[in-house]
This record gives C-alpha cells, sequence and structure tokens, in this order.
C-alpha cells in the first residue's frame, strides 16, 4: 500500500503522536539528517542544520520521556560535529555504529575491516583521479564516493570502476546507492532497520514506546521495512508510492513542522499543569 499523506491520516498521523504525548509513555524519535531534517546539498559539509531545529530537537531532548536520535550514513564524529546536542542517541555509518549516554557499540565484521576500508579508499582515489566532482569519503567502517558535482555522461563509468573494486575483495563488501553517492558496506546483513532494533533493545523500556522514525533515502526503507508490521509510525520525506514508510511528508520544512508541532504541545501542557 503506497504512503498516505501524514497530515491526513489521523490512525497514523498527528492525532496518535498528540495522543501518545499526552500518556508520558515512552517515545522514541528516529530521525535521518541529510534530506530529513537539513535539506540536501551539494557537500556534506553544506548541509547545516539550523538553529531552529536546534532548539526543538534540544527541547525534546529535556523531556524525560522522549528519545530523539539520529540515524545517518555520516561517521559518528561528523555527526556529532553537525549535531552536538546531549541527551540523544546516535546510530552512525548506516548502522554499524550506534552510541548514547551508557555505550559506544560497533559491529564487530565492520571493526574487523578498518584497515581493508583504508585500502580500498586509497585504490578508488587513485583511479577516480581524472574523474573531477567525485569525492571519496572513507568512514573507517564504510565508504561513501559522492558524485553529486560529477557530469551525468560520466555516472556509469564511475559506477564500474567502484563496482570492479569492491568485486575484487571476493564478497567482503557490497555497494547500495543514495541520492548522488554509492556506499561500499561489509557484506553482513545488517543496516539502519537492524540497529533500530537492537537500540530498542538496548533501551530495554518497561513498557511500549511509541516509535516514530522519518527518513528520505533509500538506506532508510530497511528501517522502514524492519518496523511494517509494529505500530511504528514510519514517514518518509517525498512522495514515492513504492515506498515501505506507512506515510509521508512533502519536504524537511514539514518535518520541521511536526517538530513544532511536537514542542508546541508539550509547552501548553506544562502550562496547563503549573
Amino acid at each position: 500500500m503506497a504512503p498516505k499523506y501524514f497530515f491526513e491520516v489521523e490512525s497514523e498521523g498527528w492525532t496518535r503522536i498528540r495522543n501518545w504525548l499526552n500518556s508520558q509513555s515512552p517515545f522514541v524519535l528516529f530521525l535521518d539528517y541529510d534530506g530529513t531534517i537539513v535539506p540536501i546539498r551539494k557537500t556534506p559539509d553544506a548541509a547545516v542544520l539550523s538553529s531552529k531545529v536546534r532548539g526543538l530537537l534540544c527541547h525534546l531532548a529535556e523531556q524525560p520521556h522522549i528519545f530523539p536520535g539520529l540515524v545517518t550514513g555520516r561517521t559518528l564524529e561528523d555527526i556529532k560535529r553537525m549535531v552536538p546536542l546531549k541527551d540523544i542517541f546516535y546510530i552512525a555509518n548506516h548502522g554499524f555504529q550506534i552510541v548514547d549516554s551508557r555505550t559506544n557499540w560497533i559491529h564487530p565484521d565492520a571493526k574487523r575491516l578498518i584497515p581493508t576500508f583504508a585500502k580500498i579508499a586509497s585504490m578508488l582515489k587513485n583511479n577516480l583521479r581524472a574523474f573531477h566532482g567525485v569525492t571519496v569519503e572513507n568512514k573507517r567502517l564504510t565508504l561513501s564516493i559522492h558524485y553529486r558535482n560529477l557530469l551525468g555522461p560520466f555516472i556509469p563509468r564511475v559506477k564500474n570502476v567502484i563496482a570492479g573494486i569492491v568485486r575484487s575483495y571476493n564478497g567482503l563488501f557490497r555497494m547500495t546507492s543514495g541520492k548522488k553517492v554509492v556506499e561500499v558496506r561489509p557484506n553482513v546483513p545488517w543496516d539502519k532497520g537492524r540497529a533500530v532494533v537492537k537500540i530498542l533493545e538496548m533501551f530495554n523500556f518497561k513498557e511500549k514506546p511509541l516509535v516514530v522514525y522519518i527518513g528520505d533515502d533509500r538506506t532508510d526503507e530497511d528501517a522502514f521495512t524492519c518496523l511494517l508490521r509494529s505500530k511504528a509510525i514510519t514517514i518518509r520525506v517525498g512522495q514515492n508510492h513504492r515506498s515501505k514508510a506507512k506515510c509521508y511528508v512533502k519536504s524537511t520544512s514539514e518535518v520541521q513542522r511536526l517538530l513544532e508541532s511536537m514542542v508546541s504541545h508539550l509547552r501548553a501542557g506544562q502550562r496547563e499543569n503549573k
């Protein structure tokens, strides 16, 4: 079934979130970064979080029953630099690293491959040097090859170069695609979806939380799929009839609108209780 527009769906939309906020029961909010709470930019460093959204996340993180976190393909160091907030958790490197106030977990298979990733990154940089507009990012546990600034006719050639190098490692790695990026990851059954399940187990809530996951990219589909049969609210940024998300919003601006609605509702409730 195609995702429905979030702001028009009572059972999976704002009404359900508002009612849950009133209950004071645990609420876990998973947010992708690029394309979800910040617009996609030409370079990763240009995707800077607005002070408005930063403030909204701060307020949510201060609530004892709300657990916001970021789920991203960026490295832990990078996402913490972009969003240096207390009391949030981070799922970095497409789920291969999970960090909260108590835990810093790294997938053991990815950890073992750190030296090999460095070798592949060096090979890719040498072999792709002639293609202006391509950036190879060694994220230690994964690799990202960005080609947003590459001319269209060269894209197939770049992907062929990457595939040739990856294949030479006899199945140790796999390639996935995102928005103008090729990802190289350990060839193990792990992704954002499995990381979401793991951190929910790590939280070990006494009562079942409401889970909300918002993302925009192909890698977020793994999380949508993992949460499909649960009561989680899954929201894709941008309409896509093939998405496994239950709902969609039209843009990062509408993600901000949702966060603003949550904070406004919480503040109104706090004023009433004074």
